[in-house]
């Protein structure tokens, strides 16, 4: 499983009087957060807390992209976890009207404040397809005009499909607007600051290669969906020792090998 809660991370600037939240981000290394520039470029000193309550130093952010309200920000050291590889977490992915999200941070209220404690919100994405400009999410928890949940990662069905703003929610309270993870995965600079070789890639092509082909069946061939999700369901067992082992060109083997 690509997401898991150890991933979600709260983002603080440090003072001497204590540190004041300034939103949430995802862990995709053990060393590096995907965040909102908006949250990490106020230029205070910041700190990173995981859910175990740890305070972790950051010390600058390796990338950026233009204008775009998205950013990397670097821990001082990489955390003792082992996380699946950023190319199994981050998907430029298509989604239905009604698809379920959920995300994780600190909700930024109208009036300028960061509430604490850390809140989980949800509900239900619109239509996108991958290129898209941004994300809209239909709201279902109780929030207000105005109010926001600054560098949260977006999670569609275990993988980050987006970050959500440094703005506030539309209208009554029911949207809140996220940049695509679309909008930055193919850039050379970030995959190069997440460390994605040439072999990552080549791994990446033969995933979306074999997702497609089972899309396609599934969809042409309805009585060979049990057996397919049975097929499926044996390789899934395999890619996910291979990625407890961070063996990706071992997980790419396993792929081709089941020959979709």
């Amino acid at each position: 499983m690509a997401w898991s809660e150890q991933r979600a991370v709260g983002i603080f600037a440090h003072h001497d009087g204590g540190d004041v939240p300034l939103g949430a981000g995802a862990l995709v290394t053990p060393g590096l957060v995907l965040t909102a520039r908006g949250v990490v470029t106020s230029g205070a000193s910041l700190v990173v807390c995981t859910r175990d309550g740890r305070a972790h130093p950051a010390t600058h952010l390796p990338w950026r992209l233009g204008d775009l309200d998205v950013a990397l920000l670097s821990l001082a050291r990489p955390l003792d976890l082992r996380l699946a590889h950023p190319l199994l977490l981050l998907a430029d992915r298509p989604l239905a009207a009604h698809d379920p999200w959920e995300a994780d941070g600190y909700l930024y209220t109208m009036n300028g404040a960061l509430v604490d404690p850390w809140r989980k919100v949800g509900g239900r994405a619109r239509s996108y397809a991958p290129g898209g400009e941004r994300l809209s999410l239909d709201v279902t928890t109780k929030l207000s005009a105005g109010d926001g949940l600054p560098g949260a990662a977006v999670v569609v069905g275990h993988q980050v499909v987006g970050v959500v703003g440094s703005g506030v929610m539309e209208s009554a309270g029911d949207t809140l607007t996220a940049t695509p993870v679309g909008r930055f995965l193919g850039d050379a600079a970030f995959r190069e600051a997440l460390g994605i070789s040439a072999a990552d890639a080549a791994f990446e092509r033969r995933v979306l290669t074999t997702v497609t082909k089972a899309r396609s069946l599934l969809a042409e061939h309805a009585p060979l969906r049990e057996v397919l999700a049975a097929h499926l369901a044996i390789v899934g067992d395999v890619a996910a020792e291979l990625v407890r082992r961070r063996s990706v060109c071992d997980l790419a083997g396993a792929l081709d090998a089941a020959d979709l």
